[in-house]
């Protein structure tokens, strides 16, 4: 699910941490922010999870439906509105099998994770890189180590 997700890439970035940078102020932070993108009634909210692979037990699955419950109704925490340095777009609940993720202007990462495979049953996970910060054989080491974990 997408919490499984959302910990385990915090957790690759957090081991890459040069890539763990907001393009706003260029600088490593001192904890790792997913962007989550999920639907809101005035269009996409993308609220921050701050160090989820940190979150112990079932409190990060709980945290992510609570807000996106919050977000459906417009309300996403102030406090989850910046600090993110990646973002995951899961569209694996639709019929859409993969995205190429946009990269956010503050973002050095963007992974998207599409529908599970007609075929082969498989997800196809998308990753976008900031190549000032990560090179594409660095990205297809990262997204490697997502799929492995996975």
């Amino acid at each position: 699910g997408s919490a499984h997700l959302v910990s385990t890439w915090a957790r690759i970035v957090r081991a890459s941490n040069h890539i763990n940078i907001s393009t706003l102020d260029e600088k490593e932070h001192n904890f790792v922010g997913v962007g989550l993108i999920m639907e809101s009634k005035y269009g996409l909210a993308i609220p921050v999870f701050k160090d989820p692979d940190l979150v112990q037990g079932t409190s990060l699955v709980d945290w992510i439906q609570s807000t996106r419950a919050q977000a459906a109704q417009g309300k996403v925490p102030v406090n989850m509105l910046s600090g993110a340095t990646t973002s995951i777009f899961d569209i694996s609940h639709t019929k859409i099998a993969a995205a190429i993720p946009m990269l956010l202007p503050s973002h050095t990462t963007a992974i998207s994770v599409g529908a599970p495979h007609a075929s082969f049953g498989e997800s196809e996970i998308n990753l976008t890189v900031d190549l000032r910060y990560c090179d594409a054989l660095e990205a297809a080491d990262l997204l490697d180590q997502l799929i492995d974990e996975l």
